[in-house]
């Protein structure tokens, strides 16, 4: 447990050269701890690792199956890789376990939004905001759905209250 609090602390930290000894570490010692194969895969990510990270994640993801919060984390990292199909597969499973995860509302937002399914993106990205209203990106990126959508007075009223929140 110690290597795996220590490699979250470094990961958040962005210190990924640091962190990889100790996921490593870790997962040698455990390898069916789903939060060392976590920490490890994000760690390997940040090193710039993709397909390694993505088989870390895959086997959090199998040790947690009913972990929503594991499902939402391999599909932000998918979602990072611009693999939007599994990435939505990803979110949508993290929200069968837990409908108001409001991370993988924004995660699937992001990815419906890249595949042009551009209302879908819009009611997950509403679902973030009813839970967190005061977070700019994500009014940002409503706001940019919603020109592509043609509704440009509403999203002007986004990207403005985006612009106050952050200016």
């Amino acid at each position: 447990a110690n290597y795996t609090n220590m490699a979250g602390v470094l990961l958040k930290a962005r210190r990924a050269e640091e962190a990889i000894a100790h996921t490593s570490r870790a997962v040698a010692l455990d390898p069916d701890n789903y939060a060392a194969q976590s920490n490890h895969a994000l760690a390997l990510q940040q090193l710039g690792r993709k397909e390694e990270a993505l088989r870390a994640m895959r086997r959090a993801v199998s040790i947690a199956s009913s972990d929503p919060v594991v499902h939402a984390l391999y599909g932000d990292m998918l979602n990072r890789l611009e693999r939007d199909e599994e990435a939505v597969a990803a979110f949508e499973e993290a929200l069968l376990l837990d409908p108001h995860l409001g991370t993988a509302h924004l995660g699937i937002a992001t990815a419906y939004a890249n595949l042009g399914r551009l209302d879908d993106a819009v009611s997950h990205y509403r679902e973030v905001l009813r839970q967190k209203p005061d977070l700019a990106t994500v009014h940002s990126n409503l706001g940019h759905v919603l020109l592509r959508l043609g509704r440009h007075a509403e999203a002007a009223e986004h990207l403005a209250t985006a612009v106050r929140l952050n200016p």
